[in-house]
């Protein structure tokens, strides 16, 4: 095969590139994870790695194993993860400086989350950038991976603190709400602004449940599809409130329709991944009174063994919602 003289090195490297990798993929290689499978809010799943990438507690990104649940690195400084772009994990950064300034910074997996990129941006002044939510503000952000490109779309909601109910409801009360979306470039990292029409296009709402004649036709409880959308899950109710794990839930291949495995859960339904007959999904938080005392689980993600139902693994995370107490 012969590879025409190009006028840019650049471009001919990515030729080469994509020659080299079309021969491996034809020789039987797996080629590498380019997006990722973004499980909830600030965890990121490479199944092509087997790693999970997730923010802990005190703002690291941490990588995990998905087989052993064993802790791999640690980013360098604060960061939520959002995507995966061609071995570049999408993070949002946390800054010192204004609360402003968005920082999107992109980490090598390769190189066990060096900071490859790192672009700030400055967004309205009003807005306040934060990892969690607050009593009276929430900021929020996702990114997407759409025809090779990533993007991220920003909302910003602001109420102020009011103890007494005023019967002046002018200027919407002081209530601050603003949007906002960008193109990440995936050599740069640097930002650019889209359209509302480009980000309604790329922002759209992913499925949870499974749509008719798309799931398991044997099947007649309510069926949800994993992040990935290659698994179906049946939640049936066994017992009645007065159980904690009183749904069932049956997993299923949607492709071939086979039973993986079941467990139990005290819902019917949470955002999960399936790989190598392990199921991944969200717990908590609660509280929950066993023996006459309080007993406290965190948000976390949890790894459990369709076969046998046993927990292999259990990893806290960042929980971004605010749960203190409210104004009167």
């Amino acid at each position: 095969m012969k590879i025409p003289l190009l006028h840019s090195t650049a471009r001919t490297l990515f030729i080469l590139t994509v020659f080299t990798m079309a021969c491996k993929n034809h020789a039987g290689a797996q080629p590498p994870s380019t997006t990722g499978i973004v499980l909830r809010e600030g965890v990121v799943i490479d199944p092509n790695r087997k790693e999970m990438y997730c923010t802990t507690p005190d703002n690291w990104v941490e990588a995990v194993s998905l087989k052993t649940g064993e802790s791999l690195w640690r980013s360098s400084a604060n960061f939520k993860p959002m995507a995966i772009s061609d071995g570049t994990l999408i993070c949002l950064g946390s800054t010192a400086g204004s609360q402003n300034d968005l920082i999107i910074a992109g980490l090598d997996l390769a190189q066990k989350g060096n900071i490859k990129t790192r672009y700030t941006s400055r967004l309205p002044e009003q807005v306040k950038i934060d990892f969690r939510q607050t009593a009276n503000s929430a900021f929020t952000i996702e990114a997407r991976i759409f025809e090779g490109e990533p993007y991220i779309a920003w909302k910003y909601f602001y109420k102020p603190e009011r103890g007494i109910l005023e019967e002046d409801t002018s200027a919407a009360g002081g209530v601050t709400e603003q949007s906002g979306a960008f193109k990440v470039d995936r050599v740069s990292g640097r930002l650019s602004g889209i359209d509302k029409a480009q980000q309604a296009r790329i922002f759209i709402s992913k499925a949870i449940v499974a749509a008719p004649g798309t799931g398991i036709p044997e099947v007649k409880a309510q069926q949800f599809l994993s992040k990935d959308e290659k698994h179906i899950l049946a939640a049936s109710k066994t017992a009645d409130n007065a159980e904690f794990n009183n749904y069932r839930w049956d997993i299923y291949d949607k492709a071939s329709g086979n039973k993986t495995g079941q467990i139990q859960d005290y819902r019917s339904y949470a955002p999960f991944f399936v790989d190598d007959n392990i199921i991944f999904y969200e717990v908590g938080p609660y509280i929950r009174v066993e023996s006459g005392e309080e007993r406290e689980v965190p948000l976390q993600i949890r790894a459990v063994d369709l076969r046998t139902g046993k927990e292999l693994w259990s990893k806290r995370i960042l929980d971004t919602i605010y749960r203190g107490p409210s104004p009167p």
